[in-house]
């Protein structure tokens, strides 16, 4: 009997012991986690800028001392001391800049990558306000460098959308002088940079078969024939370039005057007729958008291409016409432009060299004559 109640006490106080020792431990790992999240929550609140109870620390007031003492710098085009205040905080570069778009900020940039070492975040940066300066070749080298730093799909796709922004702002500033080739230059720079960027290789063929270069435009378009996403329309313009000439002597076409320029009627898919305003200074052929709905065109999904107007330049969707032909003068499949035209109601597009490259050609005003002849 008295072993059982040495056993049943020896018991209850273990259980005593055990339960003490838990709440023991359980209030020293709550007082942990309180501590932690207390930790965590003041930095938090600290990253997030927000205040405090406690009085700031020396060091922050000096910041926001520092703070002032580098806007003023900056705004007296003071950059390199902006650069040596700064202590290699990028932060404060990207602060100071904000949205400004000038030469102190591209100057700010540049001194500070290079005395710090270059970051893809102030390239992608610098970039942008290369590119919105005007200073287009300067921000297309920025971003094919940038490229090369380029970690995670987020990085690569903010490239890829700054390049084509870039590319498009350069590629109208050409175009608007009739730049043709250093267009050509600029879309070739970039597929031997940046050979994953494929559309630049469809532009390029694009712009050699729309003046009329077929041979070249044959390089670039190979190159993305099998492309998932570019590939079928790569292979849509090759089909382009296999152009027939059936003219063997010389043609000679009646034009119709209107006002300095003449106009020349012409034959689609050899059954219908359209009045084209013969523009030489026009590098492509272009209809009326509001024709190629007529004949029955689709113009959905068609590859885009810059054009030079009187209106500055324009993107407008460029088809495939089965043939086009001038008497008996004709050329097929052939590349026209398909844009809305501010032209006389009785004209329906232009004629441009894309055709009239193929054939030795001469207006005669006097007689208000175009002649053909084959160059072969």
């Amino acid at each position: 009997m008295g072993k059982r109640l040495l056993t049943t006490w020896m018991m209850e106080s273990m259980l005593r012991l055990i339960t003490v020792s838990f709440i023991f431990l359980a209030g020293v790992t709550v007082g942990w986690v309180v501590h932690d999240w207390q930790i965590e929550s003041g930095a938090r609140t600290l990253l997030a800028g927000k205040s405090t109870e406690h009085p700031p620390h020396e060091s922050q007031v000096s910041g926001v001392a520092d703070t002032d003492t580098n806007s003023a710098l900056f705004k007296r085009g003071d950059i390199p001391a902006v650069v040596n205040q700064s202590a290699g905080d990028p932060s404060v570069i990207t602060a100071l800049i904000g949205d400004t778009v000038s030469p102190d900020a591209s100057e700010l940039l540049r001194g500070f990558m290079a005395r710090y070492g270059k970051s893809i975040r102030h390239m992608i940066l610098l970039a942008r306000i290369e590119s919105e300066l005007g200073s287009h070749q300067s921000a297309l080298s920025v971003i094919i460098e940038a490229d090369l730093l380029a970690k995670t799909p987020t990085q690569q796709a903010l490239i890829t959308s700054l390049l084509a922004a870039i590319v498009d702002a350069y590629a109208r500033s050409l175009l608007a002088t009739n730049s043709f080739d250093a267009v050509d230059q600029l879309y070739e720079r970039i597929t031997f940079a940046m050979p994953e960027q494929a559309q630049f290789f469809l532009k390029l063929g694009q712009l050699r078969i729309s003046l009329g270069n077929y041979d070249e435009a044959l390089a670039p378009l190979s190159q993305i024939e099998n492309h998932a996403r570019y590939g079928a329309l790569a292979r849509e313009l090759i089909d382009q370039g296999e152009v027939q000439e059936p003219l063997e002597h010389l043609e000679v076409l009646p034009l119709e005057s209107n006002g300095s320029q003449f106009v020349v009627e012409a034959t689609i898919d050899r059954q219908h007729r359209v009045r084209l305003l013969v523009d030489t200074g026009a590098a492509m052929t272009v209809l009326d958008d509001r024709v190629f709905q007529r004949l029955g065109y689709n113009l959905e999904g068609k590859p885009r291409g810059l054009f030079s107007t009187a209106n500055g330049v324009v993107e407008a969707p460029i088809v495939s016409v089965g043939h086009l032909a001038l008497g008996r003068a004709g050329i097929g499949p052939m590349p026209v432009g398909a844009l809305h035209l501010s032209i006389p109601d009785n004209v329906e597009g232009l004629l441009g060299m894309n055709f009239l490259r193929h054939y030795n050609f001469r207006i005669d005003s006097e007689s208000s004559e175009l002649l053909l002849e084959s160059t072969r």
